[in-house]
């Protein structure tokens, strides 16, 4: 079928999912461990990281891209885990 979009697969949503969680780690060992201060400091910093990946498309950089997205990645999780969530449970 044209057009058809290709699905998932299991093990490549892993190997991203464990990147993201090392890239997580890394900034934690090279920033710090505390929490963003709340929603404004979250929406901050994925804003910095969303105009980086309109420049990365502007570009036409396809790597920067996937760079940009795997920083806005981080810097969501680390926003989530920052509002103590895990108290709540899923």
């Amino acid at each position: 079928m044209i057009g058809e979009r290709p699905e998932f697969k299991d093990e490549d949503l892993e190997k991203i999912l464990d990147l993201v969680k090392f890239k997580v780690d890394r900034r934690l060992e090279e920033k710090g461990r505390e929490r963003y201060a709340g929603p404004h400091e979250t929406y901050g910093i994925l804003a910095e990281e969303f105009d980086e990946l309109m420049e990365a498309m502007r570009d036409n950089n396809a790597m920067n891209f996937y760079l940009e997205v795997l920083d806005i990645a981080v810097a969501a999780v680390l926003g989530m885990a920052s509002f103590g969530l895990e108290k709540e449970g899923p």
